[in-house]
């Protein structure tokens, strides 16, 4: 008969605490590492100007959206 051995409660590793900036850089570095230039492809929806002068809106496709 077999024993099933406990396995040792291993803790979670601690998150990585990012800036905004630390972020942006991180994702854009491995964007364009793994994918060179990119050309996204979708509609742009639910425009909005907002009192500062940017414009925030959604890209999406009919499967995903980003916002």
């Amino acid at each position: 008969m077999k024993v099933a051995k406990a396995k040792p409660k291993v803790a979670p590793p601690e998150p990585v605490v990012l800036s905004v900036s630390g972020l942006a850089a991180a994702v854009r570095d491995r964007l364009e590492g793994e994918f060179g230039r990119v050309v996204v492809q979708g509609e742009l929806s639910g425009g909005k100007l907002h009192s500062s002068g940017h414009f925030y809106c959604d890209l999406k496709d009919d499967e995903a959206v980003l916002n």
